[in-house]
Order: structure tokens, then sequence, then C-alpha cells
């Protein structure tokens, strides 16, 4: 919640979400805008139409949430149709998603466009598309019609936001990094019986890496990297959680490495549980990669568990890199490195005063600049321009 003469008792302006929300939908890009409406449930009121691959609601929400079923190739169409009989009634429309830009020629509301990624690019690392062919045409062509359809735009990071101004002349985009619930994501002791639910039984050191099993994520590197942490730290043990296309890749590659026995897969593990399984962890990191131009912004996973005072080992990549003060606020190494990714960890784990040290910064940091207090205060003040007007 904001504070100060930002907090209000009732509600000063209408705002519509459209884009992933979490619960309904995993991933960072989900819990940005889920956050962001309750930190800001106090000042505003919320509705949003969000993409759904089940109904779970996870207990109760100070905004109006319409669910949308995913349907592949249908779902952008199906969320700008619901939102334009949803939102009516708002007074700005927020979006997460740039394919939903034309909402706005429906509801004729001011459009505010948060980037979280790079929608052509992610089109290259994902299909394997290249310019010319139809579906990466189809994206530019998106991203031109967002940026000129959108009021105001929003980078996680100023490497999205030097790429919108260089490819489809963006000017004055703002940026605002993600943010993080310090009130849930915090310092706190081990909880095993988080970890029982998830089947991860393990007696040693825990590292953790819980991304969605795709190239740019670079969770390959992790697995490589595990056989030189184990020859120093036999005990040692990975958690790694996720879903997603490279899993049946990742599991052979886990048994061509002979590690299966220090390696858990427990799946997707829900955000409302992830503050107990980081706590019971030792060490953290997101070992992504640049892929065909992609790279990581501002990884929620990385600032949750920054937020819970954790030494995160990091690729010195993209909003990571932004981040990251290394050796300071966390580790940082080259990418798709998989021995200097090992022996970071095992400095970490082989140096407990390193690892507080390092957490306690990495916490301190966190509440400071990516609280949701803070990153919450930025976004309203651009809601107030066009309230104000």
């Amino acid at each position: 919640m904001l504070s100060g003469q930002s907090q209000r008792v009732h509600s000063a302006g209408r705002v519509g979400i459209v884009g992933t929300v979490s619960p309904w939908m995993s991933g960072g890009a989900a819990v940005h805008p889920a956050e962001l409406m309750k930190a800001l449930s106090a000042r505003y009121t919320f509705k949003a139409v969000t993409p759904a691959r089940h109904r779970h609601v996870n207990g109760p929400n100070p905004f109006e949430v319409s669910t949308v079923r995913e349907i592949p190739y249908l779902t952008t169409f199906l969320v700008v149709g619901q939102g334009v009989r949803f939102l009516r009634d708002v007074d700005i429309v927020h979006s997460h998603d740039p394919r939903l830009f034309p909402i706005k020629q429906f509801l004729r509301k001011p459009l505010i466009t948060t980037f979280h990624g790079y929608l052509t690019r992610e089109s290259m690392a994902d299909y394997h598309t290249r310019p010319g062919m139809p579906r990466y045409e189809i994206y530019r062509r998106t991203l031109r019609g967002c940026v000129r359809a959108s009021d105001r735009l929003i980078a996680v990071d100023h490497r999205i936001a030097s790429w919108l101004s260089e490819e489809f002349s963006a000017c004055d985009v703002s940026v605002i990094p993600n943010g993080v619930d310090t009130l849930r994501f915090r310092p706190m002791p081990p909880l095993p019986n988080v970890l029982d639910r998830f089947g991860i039984q393990a007696k040693g050191p825990l590292i953790l890496a819980a991304k969605h099993f795709s190239a740019k994520n670079g969770l390959e590197y992790i697995v490589r990297a595990m056989p030189r942490v184990l020859r120093e730290i036999p005990d040692a043990h990975l958690v790694l959680a996720g879903e997603g296309k490279l899993k049946e890749k990742l599991i052979s590659l886990i048994s061509e490495l002979g590690i299966h026995r220090s390696v858990t897969m427990p799946g997707q593990i829900p955000n409302e549980f992830m503050p107990g399984v980081i706590a019971s962890c030792d060490v953290g990191t997101i070992p992504s990669v640049p892929v065909d131009g992609v790279e990581e912004a501002t990884s929620v996973l990385m600032l949750e568990m920054m937020a819970c005072g954790k030494l995160v080992v990091a690729s010195a990549i993209g909003g990571l890199r932004e981040t990251i003060r290394s050796g300071e606020t966390g580790l940082l190494v080259e990418p798709a490195n998989p021995a200097a990714l090992a022996d970071s960890i095992i400095t970490g784990l082989s140096n407990p005063e390193l690892r507080t040290r390092i957490g306690s910064n990495a916490h301190k940091f966190v509440e400071l600049h990516h609280s949701w207090g803070a990153i919450a205060a930025r976004i309203a003040g651009l809601y107030e321009q066009f309230l104000d007007a």
C-alpha cells in the first residue's frame, strides 16, 4: 500500500487491467499486475480481464476479475472482446500485453501499456521465426500498432525501453521495474513442511531454480553445473521447479549426468507457497541466457529471493545486471557458463558469512527500491496524469 499523502480511504478512479494475472496464470508477468492492484486497491477501483487455465481463486480479492478460457490462437481476441464488455465503466485501461491494444479502438479510454519483454524477439527464440516470416511480421505490426495506440508506455528495464525506442520509434518510455511484496517475501526460518508438500527431501544445502522450462531461462546450465558443485559439496541438492516444453530434455540431461538423486523437479510451485520454499533454500539461481536478442528483464523470482535475504547467483544480462551489484547484493556470472555458475554456487554454499552479508544487503536493497509501495507509487503518478486531465 502507498504511504503518506498518497494513501486514500476511497477510490479516486477506475482502472481496467488486461493481460495475464496471478493466480489464474503463472509467471512473473502475471504476478506484476496482481500485486499492483493489491498495492493500489485503497486508492483505485480495479477490474481485470485475464486468460485462465483454471478457475482457482486464492482468497478474497479487492478487485473484480473476469476470466477468459485460454485457447491457442484465439486467447488475444477473447480477452479483447471480454474487455470491451467488462471494462466499459473504467477511466483508464492498463494493458500488460501489447497484443491487446485494439481494446482502445472500442473503449476509447486512455491506454497505458507495460512491456515485460520483447514480442518479436521472443517469437524468434520460442518459435524460430525470422524477419519476413508470417508470425514475426504479425508481431512486428502488432508492436507498431501498440506503440501508436498507447497513451503511455512502461518498460520493466532500460534495455526493453531502448528496444522500443530504436525499433519502433517509441518516445518517452517510462522505466518502472518489477516489484515484490516485501511483507510476504522477507527473511524467515526454513519451513520443512512446505518442502514436504512438494516432495523435496534433502539433507544438504538446497539450490533453487524456479523458472519456466524455456531456452532463454538457461536451466540447462544449472543442471550442467551440478556435477562440479557435487564434487565439492556432495550433499548439495537442486530444486528445479517449473514446467515447459524443455522438460523432457532436462530430465534426459539429469539422467545422462547421473545426478538424478541430487535433483528434485516438483513441477510448477504456486506463488502462494514460494515464500516458504525460498526460506528453506540456501542459494537461489537465475541462469538465464540471451536468445535471439531476448534477455531476462527484472526477474520477479530474483526479487523474491533477494527480499527473502538469499544469495542469488545470476547471469550478467539484461535486468539482472541492472539490479544486482556483484559481490554486494548478489553474484553475477557469465551466461551459459556452467563452470562459472558452479564456482559461484560453491563459494556461496561454503561461506555462510558471505551468504549472510550479501543476503542482508539484497533484502535492504529490494525493500528500498522494489517494494510494491515504491513501484506502485510511480505507476499511480502516471494514472493521475490521465485522471486529472
